[in-house]
């Protein structure tokens, strides 16, 4: 078995990790969400509204071909959009996630902000991205944050209770909240 297919092996348990934790605080928003596995995974399996983002215009038509062929285009929408100016309203979404992007985000500390601007007081922040100095980073030849380095710009970006832990050897789940301000 080679080193991709463990990764690729990985994915149901990653996405259906993710789903569970959102499950419970939507509508959610999947910042990057490529071509929209796991927006259509968490929109047929909870029914629930689910926006996608992303940057590639070739990956929103793949999600939104995918989400149609499920049946489930009336739950998904997509947008064309920067994750660092993202296109809705402050405070509109339950949970956002950000799964294997947080890597590739050139102005990651506004791209944070923008996150938090978008989610509501009490909503969860999912952040899902290999770690640096693990097999994944001289795999895809990429460079990773360490986890320290992620849970301390989701600090600085104003969130907290951040929980961690590993689903693989160099795979971690970050959850965060956005806490209230009185």
């Amino acid at each position: 078995m080679g080193k991709q297919s463990v990764y690729d092996d990985l994915e149901p348990k990653i996405h259906q990790r993710i789903a569970e934790a959102v499950a419970d605080a939507v509508p959610v928003l999947d910042i990057a969400c490529g071509d929209g596995r796991l927006t259509g995974l968490i929109a047929s399996g909870f029914g629930c509204k689910t926006y996608g983002v992303d940057i590639s215009v070739s990956h929103l038509a793949e999600a939104w071909e995918k989400a149609e062929a499920r049946g489930i285009s009336h739950l998904v929408l997509l947008a064309a959009g920067d994750a660092q100016k993202l296109c809705f309203l402050d405070e509109s979404f339950g949970s956002l996630i950000m799964l294997y992007s947080l890597h590739e985000i050139q102005r990651l500390p506004q791209a944070l902000e923008e996150a938090r601007r978008v989610l509501r007081p009490g909503g969860k922040f999912i952040v899902v991205d290999p770690i640096k100095g693990g097999k994944a980073e001289t795999l895809w030849n990429e460079s990773y944050y360490g986890l320290a380095e992620i849970e301390s710009m989701l600090t600085r970006a104003g969130f907290s209770e951040l929980t961690s832990d590993f689903l693989y050897d160099d795979i971690v789940f970050v959850s965060a909240k956005k806490v209230p301000v009185y």
